[in-house]
């Protein structure tokens, strides 16, 4: 009788053990990149849901307008987004002048996927955020001077 009493509350604490320690290994679905603005720490699991801040100094890699390559009339392109919801944009011509435009911005839409952007002139000009990361962004617009746009760049 001994010997079953024994087994009995070894089984039983066995039992305890097994489903207080299952409970640790409970795959935990969310954001695991920590340079993302809602990373979750306990997440083991990327469910994609991650979400990344467009302020910041962006080198623009590529500007397309339409057919025609802007970018390629340019040595640097930069764009700097702030906190305060300012905007501005320094760009250095092959021949070494520089066009600088600032303005103003705000985000919104489905996940933050839209920016309006309106320059010291008062033009606004509305993106769609097609891809942003901690280090690259793609946006475009369907309206940049009567043409279709496209701009990437990365975080610098």
């Amino acid at each position: 009788m001994k010997n079953f009493l024994k087994k009995i509350i070894l089984f039983i604490s066995l039992i305890t053990l097994i489903s207080c320690s299952s409970g640790d290994d409970d795959p935990v679905s969310g954001c695991t990149d920590p340079n993302s603005i809602n990373y979750n720490s306990n997440a083991t699991i990327n469910d994609n849901s991650c979400q990344y801040s467009i302020v910041g100094e962006w080198l623009i890699t590529k500007y397309t307008l339409g057919s025609l390559d802007v970018k390629a009339s340019y040595s640097e392109m930069y764009m700097e987004i702030y906190d305060d919801n300012s905007i501005y944009f320094e760009n250095t011509l092959l021949d070494g002048s520089t066009l600088t435009i600032t303005g103003q911005y705000t985000v919104g839409g489905t996940n933050n996927s839209r920016l309006n952007i309106t320059n010291e002139f008062g033009d606004t000009t509305i993106w769609d955020v097609l891809e942003i990361t901690s280090n690259s962004i793609k946006i475009y617009s369907s309206d940049v001077l009567g043409e279709v746009a496209n701009i990437e760049g990365i975080k610098i």
